[in-house]
């Protein structure tokens, strides 16, 4: 009888420190493994090639028409451009992404002009004495520069500035995902003789 409880109680001991020898040696439970979730994104980027998309057929616009209307139609595709991109970021609460559009977009055609204005300084034309093939080459280098940092510009803001991923965004932002939504278009009154930007928001 004194062996049976005697193993009875060694059972019980054995049974009540199991818990124990399953801790790490630091003192701290094994910490359950969570499951993997798939990180989610906010992805905008169909929005910021259509503004991109009709900037480009406004150039395009510009380069068929004739006066006046051609320089409006230039300016207009000129500021969709600039200000396309950034108003759509802004509206998907993303100021820090907007301010860098703008100056991605402001900035490497300007650099790509001086780039290739710096490339024609080596110019030497020695058939014209006035200097107008130099001038000639100026010209092209730096027009080749403003497209190639324009585009440039379009490839990364509208591939990549417009995913955002959701984890970790503030409260307003995630609130603000889906509804927002923002269209840039010409706006033109022939009657009135009147040209502009229309920028359309929908929050």
């Amino acid at each position: 009888m004194l062996r049976f409880a005697r193993s009875v109680v060694i059972g019980l001991v054995l049974l009540l420190a199991a818990p124990a020898w399953a801790t790490p040696a630091d003192g701290n439970p094994p910490a359950p493994s969570a499951p993997s979730a798939e990180k989610r994104y906010l992805d905008y980027r169909p929005m910021m090639f259509g503004a991109d998309a009709s900037a480009l057929g406004l150039f395009v616009l510009a380069l068929a028409g004739e006066g006046d209307a051609q320089t409006v139609l230039a300016v207009t595709g000129l500021g969709v451009y600039v200000l396309g991109g950034p108003t759509v970021h802004l509206a998907h609460a993303q100021p820090l992404r907007s301010l860098t559009s703008l100056g991605m977009r402001a900035g490497f055609p300007t650099a790509g002009a001086l780039l290739g204005l710096a490339i024609a300084g080596s110019c030497q034309s020695e058939k014209d004495d006035s200097g107008l093939g130099c001038l000639g080459v100026a010209i092209g280098l730096g027009a080749v520069g403003v497209i190639g940092g324009a585009l440039t510009a379009v490839i990364i803001d509208d591939g990549f500035l417009g995913k955002v991923p959701l984890d970790g965004r503030p409260k307003t932002a995630r609130y603000r995902r889906s509804s927002p939504e923002v269209a840039v278009a010409p706006l033109l009154e022939p009657r009135r003789n009147a040209w502009g930007v229309s920028v359309v928001g929908l929050f």
